[in-house]
């Protein structure tokens, strides 16, 4: 017997409002990156669409991507993640 997979739909305009409280940014970003695997924002992105069941339109992309791109900047000032390039992966 095969489980279904449960989405929680939330609208765009309810995601935005969550990117703006720095703790869901934080946890966010810390839950999908890895140590071993360096991702982009665009992929980050990309997985909150997917996981969000959200369908942004290019503004709203790139309104999270300065989002995510100033949290990941806070996050390695912290030494919580390390940048390589255009790639961001959890510190050792």
């Amino acid at each position: 017997m095969m489980q279904s997979e449960e989405y929680h739909v939330i609208s765009p305009d309810h995601f935005m409002k969550l990117l703006d409280d720095p703790d869901f940014q934080t946890k966010f970003i810390l839950l999908h990156l890895s140590k071993d695997y360096e991702r982009s924002i665009k992929r980050l992105i990309s997985i909150a669409e997917r996981e969000l069941c959200l369908d942004l339109d290019s503004r709203e992309r790139q309104r999270v991507a300065k989002r995510f791109q100033y949290r990941l900047a806070i996050l390695e000032f912290e030494k919580r993640v390390e940048r390589t390039g255009d790639r961001w992966k959890l510190k050792l």
